[in-house]
């Protein structure tokens, strides 16, 4: 199991008790082999999506684990949740117009936020642009107290001192 894709196990999971009967389907790993990051990744969506219509939920896990990688291309690995879904798929079509020498016509949006604290993560903080929308995200997704600290934890570890504007920020989230 821990040897094919997600969309393989689902599809073989599929084959099992195609009647009125009860079945079940055992994906089997060796005991001691250690796992891939990925393989768990795959091997938890089988056991979370059970119920019937899960096929688009595992399709977009799988997106997700493997990366939307390059149409035009064989490589599998994309970055697709740096940006998110809705605008990878925005830029992924203006990729595609622009190869077929068609133009997107696009929204007119001029956005103003007025704020009168530095709010913001400097690039002299965390250069990689990247790791920079991810943090973003994970900021604007904080709830509670405890994924405050943990945010707040794990900046430290990974970039050192927090600058007041990514402190206010974080306090703002």
């Amino acid at each position: 199991a821990d040897r094919m894709g997600l969309s393989q196990l689902y599809q073989l999971r599929g084959r099992v008790g195609r009647s009125n009967r009860t079945s079940y389907a055992f994906l089997m790993y060796k005991r001691d082999k250690l796992l891939r990051e990925e393989a768990e990744k795959r091997l938890q969506a089988i056991r979370e999506f059970t119920e019937l219509g899960s096929g688009i939920k595992i399709a977009m896990r799988d997106l997700e684990i493997r990366g939307a990688g390059n149409v035009l291309g064989a490589e599998q690995h994309g970055h697709m949740e740096a940006v998110g879904y809705d605008l990878y798929c925005k830029m992924l079509n203006q990729a595609v117009l622009a190869l077929k020498g068609e133009t997107l016509e696009e929204d007119s949006y001029e956005t103003v936020v007025e704020c009168d604290i530095d709010a913001y993560i400097p690039g002299r903080y965390i250069k990689n642009e990247y790791q920079k929308l991810d943090i973003y995200k994970r900021i604007s997704a904080i709830e509670t107290e405890e994924e405050y600290m943990d945010m707040q934890d794990e900046l430290m570890d990974r970039f050192g001192d927090i600058p007041r504007s990514v402190e206010n920020l974080l306090k703002i989230a």
